[in-house]
C-alpha cells in the first residue's frame, strides 16, 4: 500500500515536478481573438473570455448590448467570478489572477497565485477562493489580501470536477463518472467531505430552489434534496431530456441547452413537476459551452460561434435577440512575407498583416465550408484543408478578396499537408496518404494513395521518398517514383506515437508525442535507424526544421527549440509556455509564428544570433 500511494502521488504531481522556465525565446506579439468558452453574469453585465481577451458586455438594453471593456489577459480564462470590485479569473498556465474592476474601462491586475490548473473551476466564499486544478485537487487560497493571494491547503478530490457550485458553506462538485461530491468549507483551512452521491454520470449543476439541487446525468434530470447536506436524498429523476449538456434556473423557470445549440424552457410547479414551455430553433453541430440566465435574458457561450443573447421574458417563446461574434481556435498557420494565414476551424481562414507583431491587423476572412485545420501557401495560391473531405485552393493575389479556384473531395479529414512542387501530400488520418497533382490549381487531380495500418498525423517529402508519421505505427518511408503506386520501402518503429515528421538531408526529425523528439538517420531510406533523441515534458504534436534547429509544438506545454547540429546529442536551447496549446509552427523572416489554439497566434524571436535562415 505505501508503494501504491507513492505511485499515485507521483502521477498526480508529474506535471509540476519538472517545471520549465521560459528561456531563449522573446515574445514579440500576440493576436488573441478566439472562442467564447464561458460566461459570468452580475448586475446586467456579462463577463466572457474571447480567446485570450476578456470582454465585459452591458446588457441593460438586451437588443442593443454594448461592450464596455476589452482586456488582454495572460491566457484563455477557464472560469471567473466577480466579488465586489475584484474579478477572480482561473487560467490553465497562470493559475489564479485577481483584477481590480472598479473602473471597467481600466482594469488593474492586483495579484496572482501561479500554478498549473488545466480546465480549472472556481468558487469564492468570503476571503477564500477554491480552485480545482484539473489534476484531481482543489486549492484553498486565502484572498483576504488581493495583492498577495496565499495557498492555504490542497484537498485531494480523486476526480477532475466539471463544475463547482457553492450553496451556503457547501461546495458541490460535478465529478462526471465519479458522481457528485459535497465538501463543507465552513472551516476553509480544513475542508471535509459531507456527501458522496454515486451515479452513472453527473454533469451540469443548478440550484432549483433553496433546498433542491438539480444535476444532469445522460438524458435525465435528477433532483437531490440538500436541505441536510450530510444526508442528501434523491427526490425525483426525470428522463427524456435528450442531448442536454447545460441547465440553469431563474425565477421558477428551468432552462436547458445541449449539443444542438438551442434553449428549452420548462415550468416547475411546487411538487417539482416539469412542463415543457418553448424552445429556440435547433442548429446541428452548434454546441454550447455554458448557459447562464439573468432576469429576462439567457446567454449561451458557443465557442467559435461567440456569445448568444436570448429574450426569455416570455418563457414559452424564447427568442434570439443578439449575437456577439467570435473567432475559432487557431489550429494551423502559414506565413508569406508579412502576411499570416491562420486556420481557425469553423471560423475559416483569417488573413492577417503581421508586419508589426505587436499590432497584427486582420485583412480578410475566407469562410469555412466545414472546419479549416491546415493551410499552406505557395506563390499566389493558398491550399486549405477544410473539414472531413475537402482540399480547397484559393487565389490570394488580392488578399482582401481571396477567390476559390479549385477543390477536390477526399475520403477523410486532413491532419497535415505538405506541398512540394506541383504535388500535395495529404495525411488523411485513418485513410493513409493521398497524392494530389495541383499543376493546374483549377483542376486538382488525385494521382495516388497509400493506406497505412495506423493513423497518419504528419507527412514530409524529400527526393523520391515520402516520410509518414503513422501514429503508433511509427515512421513509414514510401517510394513515390511512381506517384500512382506508392510503395513502402522503409519503416522505423522504435517510437511511441509519431505525430509529425520533418526531413532535412540525411535525417528525419520526429515529434513522438509524450516521448519528446527523435532523430532518425535516413541516409539509407530503406533502413532508417535512430541517431539521437531528446525527451521533454508535453505532447509533441508538430515539428519544423530551420538551419540546425528544430521547433516542436508541445500542445499545452508550449514551444520548444532544439539545436540538432549534433544529431546524436540534441540540446534544448529555447522554451516558452504559451497561453494556449501550440498546434502548429511556421518560421518566416527571422521570426517564429505559432498557432496557439484558443490563445490565438503568437510571434517569437529566437535569442541566438543567426539562428534562423530567412
Amino acid at each position: 500500500m505505501p508503494f501504491l500511494s507513492f505511485v499515485f502521488w507521483m502521477v498526480l504531481t508529474l506535471p509540476f515536478m519538472q517545471a520549465q522556465e521560459n528561456e531563449g525565446l522573446t515574445l514579440l506579439g500576440r493576436w488573441t481573438d478566439g472562442p467564447v468558452s464561458t460566461v459570468y453574469l452580475q448586475n446586467q453585465l456579462a463577463y466572457y473570455p474571447m480567446g485570450a481577451n476578456l470582454q465585459v458586455l452591458d446588457f441593460k438594453n438586451p437588443t442593443a448590448p454594448v461592450v464596455v471593456s476589452t482586456m488582454e489577459l495572460e491566457g484563455p480564462v477557464r472560469d471567473l467570478q466577480r466579488v465586489g470590485d475584484v474579478l477572480y479569473t482561473v487560467l490553465d498556465e497562470a493559475g489564479l489572477i485577481l483584477y481590480d474592476v472598479k473602473d471597467l474601462k481600466h482594469p488593474v491586475k492586483m495579484g496572482q497565485l501561479p500554478f498549473y490548473c488545466y480546465d480549472g473551476q472556481l468558487v469564492v466564499r468570503g476571503s477564500f477562493a477554491f480552485v480545482s486544478d484539473g489534476f484531481q485537487r482543489m486549492f484553498v487560497i486565502d484572498v483576504s489580501n488581493p495583492q498577495k493571494p496565499v495557498e492555504v491547503s490542497k484537498f485531494l478530490l480523486g476526480f477532475k470536477p466539471d463544475q463547482m457550485l457553492l450553496k451556503d458553506e457547501i461546495i458541490y462538485l460535478a465529478g462526471g463518472f465519479s458522481g457528485l461530491m459535497g465538501i463543507d468549507v465552513a472551516n476553509p483551512k480544513v475542508p471535509k467531505v459531507v456527501h458522496n452521491y454515486v451515479c452513472d454520470y453527473v454533469g451540469d449543476l443548478t440550484m432549483v430552489d433553496e433546498n433542491m439541487l438539480g444535476f444532469l446525468s445522460s438524458d435525465t434530470l435528477h433532483l437531490l434534496n440538500v436541505k441536510n447536506p450530510e444526508d442528501c436524498q434523491l427526490y425525483r429523476s426525470i428522463g427524456g431530456f435528450g442531448e442536454i449538456t447545460h441547465i440553469a434556473m431563474s425565477e421558477g423557470i428551468l432552462y436547458a441547452s445541449g449539443v444542438h445549440g438551442n434553449v428549452k424552457t420548462y415550468s416547475l410547479d411546487p411538487s417539482y413537476q416539469l412542463q415543457p414551455l418553448g424552445m429556440t430553433p435547433e442548429k446541428v453541430d452548434d454546441p454550447v459551452f455554458e448557459l447562464a440566465v439573468s432576469g429576462k435574458v439567457a446567454f449561451q457561450a458557443k465557442g467559435a460561434e461567440g456569445l448568444t443573447l436570448i429574450d426569455v421574458s416570455v418563457p414559452a417563446n424564447p427568442t434570439i435577440i443578439a449575437s456577439i461574434a467570435a473567432k475559432g481556435c487557431s489550429e494551423g498557420l502559414d506565413v508569406k512575407d508579412q502576411t499570416a494565414f491562420v486556420a481557425q476551424m469553423k471560423s475559416g481562414v483569417q488573413i492577417l498583416d503581421v508586419s508589426d507583431p505587436m499590432h497584427m491587423v486582420p485583412i480578410s476572412t475566407i469562410p469555412a465550408y466545414d472546419a479549416v485545420s491546415k493551410v499552406v501557401v505557395q506563390g499566389q495560391y493558398l491550399y486549405v484543408a477544410d473539414g472531413d473531405a475537402d482540399l480547397r485552393i484559393y487565389d490570394i493575389s488580392d488578399l482582401k478578396m481571396p477567390r476559390e479556384v479549385g477543390m477536390i473531395d477526399l475520403p477523410d479529414g486532413t491532419a497535415d499537408l505538405a506541398l512540394h512542387g506541383d504535388m500535395v501530400y495529404l495525411a488523411q488520418h485513418s485513410r493513409g496518404i493521398y497524392l494530389v497533382d495541383v499543376k493546374n490549381p483549377a483542376n486538382p487531380r488525385l494521382v495516388g494513395s497509400y493506406d497505412t495500418r495506423a493513423k497518419v498525423n504528419g507527412v514530409d517529402q524529400q527526393d523520391r521518398y515520402v516520410y509518414v508519421a503513422d501514429g503508433d505505427g511509427g515512421m513509414l518511408v514510401l517510394d513515390i517514383n511512381k506517384p500512382g503506386n506508392p510503395k513502402m520501402v522503409g519503416l522505423f518503429t522504435d517510437t511511441r506515437n509519431v505525430r509529425d515528421v520533418v526531413v532535412n538531408d540525411h535525417f528525419a526529425f520526429l515529434a513522438d508525442y509524450t516521448n519528446g523528439m527523435r532523430v532518425v538517420d535516413i541516409s539509407n531510406p530503406l533502413d532508417p535507424v535512430e541517431a539521437g533523441s531528446l525527451f521533454i515534458l508535453g505532447k509533441a504534436e508538430r515539428i519544423v526544421f530551420n538551419n540546425h534547429f528544430v521547433f516542436v509544438a508541445l500542445d499545452y506545454r508550449g514551444l520548444a527549440v532544439m539545436d540538432v547540429q549534433e544529431p546524436a546529442t540534441p540540446k534544448l536551447v529555447g522554451f516558452f509556455n504559451t497561453q494556449g496549446n501550440v498546434r502548429d509552427i511556421k518560421v518566416n523572416n527571422g521570426k517564429i509564428y505559432v498557432a496557439d489554439h484558443d490563445g490565438g497566434i503568437a510571434v517569437f524571436n529566437l535569442e541566438i544570433p543567426g539562428a534562423i535562415t530567412y
